[in-house]
């Protein structure tokens, strides 16, 4: 079994309480028919838990969908250029070298960037978490944003490689 998130416990949870309060939701009659199950058993016995199958089913998908997508559309941003500061896989922040910050991608992932309002693309590496503000999907190097053809904020599109 897949292991849950926090919050896709926390919905689970909830789920669980609400049937444990309102039985009739699940296709019981009373509360003294109500088998003595605890915890996931009692979420996974589905023949007593009938509207809780689409619930634990909608929990699942992000597991299953665990991987971020191969493609994506949005915001790119230029690093700040502190050279020698250390990016979240360890590595020493170049600003002339092809590299990235992205939220999910593992580290080491190649992925090709497209600038969409001028058709130029580049290959950079992800060695770093981020961008941390909404909207924005990727943080480049300099050097990155240069092959690119910007120098602060630009529509991009993302593919893995």
């Amino acid at each position: 079994m897949p292991i849950l998130t926090f919050h896709q416990r926390l919905i689970l949870a909830t789920l669980l309480q609400q049937t444990q309060h309102f039985p009739q939701r699940c296709g019981q009659t009373s509360t003294a028919s109500k088998p003595s199950y605890s915890g996931m058993e009692y979420a996974l016995n589905v023949k007593q838990m009938g509207y809780l199958v689409v619930a634990f089913q909608f929990l699942l998908i992000p597991i299953t969908g665990a991987v971020a997508a191969q493609s994506q559309s949005g915001i790119a941003s230029v690093y700040s250029t502190e050279s020698g500061s250390h990016t979240a896989s360890g590595a020493r922040l170049n600003p002339g070298a092809l590299t990235a910050a992205h939220r999910s991608f593992p580290f080491g992932s190649q992925v090709r960037v497209t600038n969409r309002t001028n058709g130029r693309s580049v290959v950079v590496t992800i060695n770093d978490r981020g961008p941390f503000v909404r909207g924005r999907i990727i943080d480049l190097t300099p050097a990155g944003a240069r092959a690119l053809g910007f120098s602060g904020l630009a529509p991009v599109t993302i593919e893995r490689e």
